[in-house]
C-alpha cells in the first residue's frame, strides 16, 4: 500500500543506506515520477500518544507523548501517581476495558500510529474475620472478598448460651447473618473483623409466671425489662448454677413497691469480678434459697445480694463472696442498708443465713449488714452465721452501724460469728439513734460452727466437705 497519494500518484517511502528518507512515486500506470524519482527526501511522520486514567480517583495521567515515524518510543510509567479506592494499578492497554493490545510500564511502543493508552486497575483482594465476641462454641474461619464484588457472608457458627445472635458489627455498622456485603475495605490484603451482635434471651415463662433463669443472658434480660419498665415487678427462679462475667453485669434494680420474688433453689451465682452485686433494691421482696460465690470490687458495691432492701424477707442464703468497697458506703456480707415494716406488719427479715468471706469498706462494714437502717421501723437477723474478716472505719461481727430508734428496735438472735483478724470486735460497729435486742448473739471459733452451727441454720442445710454448713440443693 502507498503511504499517501499526490496528484494521482501512489508515493512510497523508504530509508535510504545513508540514513536519510527517499520517495518514489509511481502512476497508474507504473512509471515512476521523474520528479520524485530524481531522490528528493521527504520528513518522517509524527504521532501522538495520549493517556488516559481510566476511573482513577487521585493522581494525574502522563503527558502526551510524540513518536517519530520509524522510530521506537518508550512508554510513560505512572509518574502522576494514579490511583484508584480499591485498586492497584497495573500498567497500559489501548482498550479502556482491557480487551485490547497491553503495555506495561517503560515499555516500547514501535508502531507507526497515534493511540489512546488506558491505565488498568485490578480489583484489591481484602479478608473478614469474624469475631465471636463471648460466645462459648462454635469457630469460623476468615472470609476472602474482592473488591466491586458483592459476597454473602458465611453463615454465623458461633452460639453464645444464654443469647440469641443478632447479626454483625462493624465500626457502627450492622450486617444481617449471610448478609450481602461489599467493600468492607479498599486496603490490599486488609482485613476487617466482623464482631457477633448479642441480645439477652428471654427465660422461660412457667404456668404461674415465674421465670425460670437459666444463665446469665436470662439474668440480663429480666434486669433490661425491669429498667425499661416493661413490668414493674417480677417472680424468677434459679434452675442452674450461673457464673457472671465482669465486662457486662449490671446490678438488678427492682423498681420501689413492687414486691418480687427469687428462688435460688439452692444454685450458686458466681461473680467474676464484677464491680456490683446481685441486686440494687429488692423492696417488698422475698429472696430465698440461693448461693453466691466469687469477688466483688467497686467504689459502689455494698453487698453481694443487694445494695439495699426495705420490708424484704431474705432466707436460706450462703455468701462466699470476698466484697472489697474502695468507697465509703455501708458494706455487708449480704446487703448494704436493711430495714422497714410494712402496713401488713412484714418486718425486713435476714434468717437462716450464713457468709464465710471477707468484708471490707472506707465506711461501716459489717458481715452480714452494712447498715440497719430506717427510723421508726424495724429490722430482723435471726439464726444466722458470720465467719471472715470485718474492716472498715466503723467495724461489727453482724452490723456496721444500727440506726433504728429505740421505740421500734432490731432484733439480732441466735446468730453465730468468728471474726478472724479481730476477736474483740463488737457485734455492732456503731450505733446511732439506737434500739437494738441483741439475744444469744455468741463469738464462736471456727470448730465451734463447723459443730455448731447446723442448730440454728435449719433444715434446709448440711455438713459441707470443708465442715462448714453449706445450703442444700433443691431435689
Amino acid at each position: 500500500m502507498p503511504d499517501v497519494q499526490v496528484d494521482g500518484l501512489s508515493v512510497f517511502q523508504f530509508k535510504t543506506n545513508y540514513g536519510g528518507t527517499s520517495v518514489v512515486a509511481v502512476d497508474s500506470e507504473g512509471v515512476s515520477s521523474p520528479a520524485v524519482a530524481s531522490g528528493q527526501a521527504v520528513p518522517p511522520a509524527t504521532y501522538v500518544i495520549k493517556y488516559d486514567g481510566n476511573g482513577a480517583t487521585g493522581g494525574t495521567a502522563p503527558t502526551s507523548q510524540s513518536k517519530t515515524q520509524y522510530t521506537d518510543i518508550t512508554l510513560a510509567t505512572n509518574s502522576g501517581g494514579l490511583t484508584r479506592i480499591g485498586y492497584r494499578f497495573t500498567g497500559w492497554n489501548t482498550a479502556a476495558d482491557g480487551t485490547g493490545t497491553s503495555y506495561s510500564e517503560g515499555a516500547t511502543y514501535s508502531n507507526d500510529a497515534s493511540v489512546t493508552l488506558y491505565a488498568q486497575w485490578t480489583p484489591n483482594t481484602y479478608y473478614v474475620r469474624f469475631e465471636g465476641n463471648g460466645s462459648d462454641s462454635g469457630s469460623m474461619d476468615t472470609q476472602q472478598f474482592t473488591y466491586d464484588q458483592p459476597q454473602k457472608l458465611k453463615v454465623n457458627a458461633f452460639k453464645r448460651t444464654g443469647y440469641t445472635f443478632e447479626g454483625w458489627k462493624d465500626d457502627g455498622n450492622v450486617y444481617t447473618d449471610e448478609g450481602e456485603v461489599s467493600n468492607l475495605t479498599a486496603v490490599q490484603n486488609g482485613t476487617v473483623t466482623l464482631t457477633a451482635q448479642w441480645t439477652y434471651e428471654e427465660p422461660k415463662k412457667g404456668s404461674d409466671g415465674t421465670y425460670e433463669v437459666a444463665n446469665v443472658g436470662n439474668l440480663l434480660w429480666i434486669g433490661q425489662q425491669l429498667k425499661s419498665g416493661a413490668f414493674k415487678k417480677v417472680s424468677l427462679k434459679l434452675t442452674a448454677d450461673i457464673v457472671i462475667p465482669s465486662d457486662e453485669w449490671v446490678p438488678i434494680d427492682l423498681p420501689d413497691g413492687s414486691p418480687s420474688t427469687f428462688d435460688g433453689q439452692g444454685h450458686s451465682i458466681t461473680f467474676d469480678g464484677t464491680s456490683g452485686g446481685l441486686f440494687v433494691d429488692f423492696n417488698y421482696s422475698t429472696i430465698e434459697n440461693l448461693v453466691l460465690k466469687g469477688n466483688i470490687t467497686g467504689k459502689s458495691v455494698k453487698g453481694a445480694l443487694l445494695n439495699s432492701a426495705y420490708c424484704t424477707v431474705i432466707r436460706n442464703v450462703m455468701s462466699l463472696v470476698t466484697i472489697a468497697n474502695t468507697g465509703t458506703g455501708a458494706t455487708g456480707g449480704l446487703v448494704g442498708t436493711f430495714g422497714g415494716r410494712d402496713r401488713n406488719g412484714q418486718v425486713s427479715t435476714i434468717e437462716n443465713c450464713a457468709v464465710y468471706a471477707d468484708v471490707s469498706s472506707n465506711g461501716y462494714a459489717g458481715g452480714l449488714v452494712g447498715e440497719l437502717w430506717e427510723k421508726n421501723q424495724y429490722g430482723m437477723i435471726l439464726n444466722s452465721v458470720y465467719m471472715g474478716t470485718v474492716s472498715g472505719s466503723k467495724a461489727g461481727a453482724v452490723v456496721g452501724y444500727n440506726d433504728s430508734y429505740p421505740s421500734s428496735p432490731s432484733t439480732l438472735e441466735n446468730i453465730y460469728y468468728c471474726v478472724t483478724n479481730n476477736s474483740n470486735i463488737a457485734v455492732i460497729g456503731d450505733i446511732g439513734a439506737g434500739g437494738t435486742v441483741v439475744d444469744k448473739v455468741d463469738p464462736k471459733t471456727e470448730a465451734e460452727i463447723k459443730a455448731e452451727a447446723l442448730s440454728i441454720l435449719g433444715t434446709s442445710w448440711e455438713v459441707g466437705s470443708d465442715g462448714l454448713p453449706t445450703l442444700k440443693k433443691n431435689p
